[in-house]
C-alpha cells in the first residue's frame, strides 16, 4: 500500500490498484469505546448500568505500573479518564499511553 499525505488530503493506493482519497475535513477523530479500548491492551473490571448511562471500568498494566479508566457511556457518546486525564478520542489515550509505555504496541485494527 502507498501513501501520500499532502495539503488537502490523504491519497492510499493499495496492492488491488484501487486508490481512495480522503480529504482532511472528511475526517473525524476516532471516539474510544469498550471494543478499541480491549484492542489497546485494557481489560474490563466492571460494567454498571445506570438509568441514564452505562459506566465501564477498565485496567491496563504499562511499564508494569497497573492503570485504571474509567468510562460514562450515553446513549450516542462516550467520556472516559484516564490517569486523572478526561479523553473523548483513541489518539488522545494512545498518546498517553505511548508516553507512559514506548514499547507498548496501540494500534487498532479495522479503521
Amino acid at each position: 500500500m502507498a501513501v501520500e499525505i499532502n495539503q488537502k488530503g490523504i491519497l492510499a493506493e493499495y496492492a488491488d490498484n484501487q486508490t481512495y482519497f480522503l480529504e482532511w475535513h472528511d475526517m473525524k477523530p476516532l471516539e474510544i469505546t469498550v471494543h478499541l479500548m480491549k484492542e489497546m491492551g485494557f481489560t474490563l473490571a466492571r460494567e454498571k448500568d445506570n438509568p441514564y448511562h452505562k459506566e465501564i471500568g477498565m485496567s491496563i498494566i504499562l511499564g508494569g505500573k497497573f492503570y485504571n479508566s474509567r468510562g460514562i457511556i450515553y446513549n450516542d457518546r462516550s467520556i472516559w479518564t484516564f490517569n486523572s486525564t478526561t479523553l473523548l478520542y483513541v489518539h488522545q489515550i494512545q498518546n498517553i499511553i505511548s508516553i507512559i509505555d514506548p514499547t507498548k504496541d496501540i494500534c487498532v485494527s479495522g479503521f
